[in-house]
């Protein structure tokens, strides 16, 4: 019976920690949707992300290019942000 209860406890914990990573990763991605670049960290996670799969300079202007595309939806403009790495 105590093993029963413990497996429980453990199913009913791990769906509680699942919901709330679902959760709070349904705000972070609509926030950063409502507000481009609003993630601080969108340039390195890119020019690392392209660093290691694809093996682009995060310096490069493929990188800079891809973290626009992310960021904006286009290039950015001159009186924007840059957002280099």
């Amino acid at each position: 019976m105590g093993n029963r209860r413990s497996l429980i406890e453990v199913v009913i914990g791990s769906l509680l920690v699942l919901s709330v990573l679902i959760v709070l990763t349904y705000f972070n991605y609509r926030y950063t949707r409502q507000s481009p670049g609003g993630n601080d960290f969108l340039s390195r996670w890119v020019g690392v992300r392209l660093l290691l799969t694809r093996g682009y300079s995060p310096y490069g202007e493929q990188v800079t290019q891809q973290i626009h595309l992310m960021a904006y939806g286009r290039p950015a403009r001159a009186d924007e942000d840059q957002m280099l790495f």
